[in-house]
């Protein structure tokens, strides 16, 4: 049995063109609590934050368009310690915080 809570919001808004340039920005948000319960758990109780950023930008000429973006996700993953769970696989706590990105260029 999994029981699982989640929250996601989204920004965006377009920016004047500047030059050829027209495009968007934003920034997106996700919170999720995941907590697997019985005896076939094999997940402690864990939370997850992602922040992201992101750019996308339009540039037209009469017959062509070029196309580019980036994205850079902020990621805060923390596990509860669950020191009575009867299978014993979660001593203890740990958390990990890392950033990703990525771009594309069409």
């Amino acid at each position: 049995i999994f029981d699982s809570e989640a929250w996601n919001g989204r920004f965006e808004a377009l920016h004047a063109e500047f030059g050829r340039f027209q495009g968007a920005l934003g920034y997106e948000m996700r919170l999720e609590d995941l907590d697997a319960q019985g005896a076939e758990a094999f997940l402690p109780p864990n939370s997850t934050a992602i922040h992201s950023v992101f750019l996308f930008e339009e540039i037209k000429w009469d017959k062509l368009r070029l196309q580019l973006g980036g994205r850079a996700d902020f990621v805060d993953a923390s596990a509860d310690a669950v020191p009575t769970h009867p299978n014993g696989f979660f001593p203890a706590a740990d958390g990990r915080n890392f950033t990703t990105g990525s771009t594309s260029l069409g």
